[in-house]
């Protein structure tokens, strides 16, 4: 079963399991624990690189623009309240303010030097044959070769998987689930290169004019 949500002021009810280590030992993990997968369809995004949808990474990146963010934000808000009302038992009996929780918040939006914000998001490993990463064409058919181009824009359901916390960060990982086409990248034509002269020069005008035909005659008798 699955429960969709595309208003994100609409969350509501989430559950949550024991919290566990990760394998790794840095994290710990709560892990969203309603019956019903929770799925998110988030507004237009645009794939920031590449996507061989026969050999799909972990991950896969999105930019980000405002109603993301937004959205976002809504999730954080949601999520920061949840941690609140249960910091005692995520966060080994301490009791930590609205504030803190805040400030240890990672959202998982990076900047890169052009000012660009992006987010990265896990995709389910392709041996999992019962939740694969779905790529879907403008008319709802399903893709099962061929490559996205950075800069397509799609629809993307994202899946809420948990709530994770170390030392000094709070955030929640994000797996992709689904993805539809809504526009292909446009190609740019290749330029065809300068056409001009860097320094022209005036071809030289001949010395010999002939001014009639006949006067050519009478000089050549």
């Amino acid at each position: 079963m699955m429960k969709f949500i595309h208003d994100f002021d609409s969350i509501s009810g989430m559950q949550y399991g024991d919290m566990v280590k990760d394998p790794t030992g840095s994290r710990y993990i709560v892990p969203i624990d309603n019956e019903d997968e929770l799925l998110f369809q988030f507004p237009e995004m645009t794939l920031q690189a590449d996507l061989d949808v026969k050999n799909i990474g972990s991950t896969v990146t999105f930019h980000v623009d405002d109603s993301i963010h937004e959205n976002l934000r809504k999730v954080r808000d949601y999520v920061l309240r949840a941690a609140e009302e249960n910091s005692k038992a995520w966060f080994q009996g301490r009791d930590l303010t609205s504030d803190t929780l805040r400030e240890l918040w990672k959202s998982g939006i990076d900047t890169g030097k052009s000012g660009t914000n992006s987010i990265r998001v896990n995709t389910p490993p392709q041996s999992d044959e019962d939740e694969p990463l779905s790529v879907y064409s403008q008319d709802k058919q399903e893709i099962t070769e061929g490559t996205f181009r950075a800069g397509t824009r799609v629809y993307a359901c994202l899946r809420l998987s948990h709530i994770w916390f170390s030392r000094n960060h709070l955030g929640v990982t994000w797996t992709c689930v689904q993805m539809l086409e809504i526009e292909k990248r446009k190609e740019v034509p290749k330029p065809r290169g300068c056409l001009l002269d860097v320094n022209p020069q005036p071809k030289p005008r001949s010395s010999h004019v002939v001014l009639n035909a006949e006067i050519e005659e009478e000089d050549a008798n």
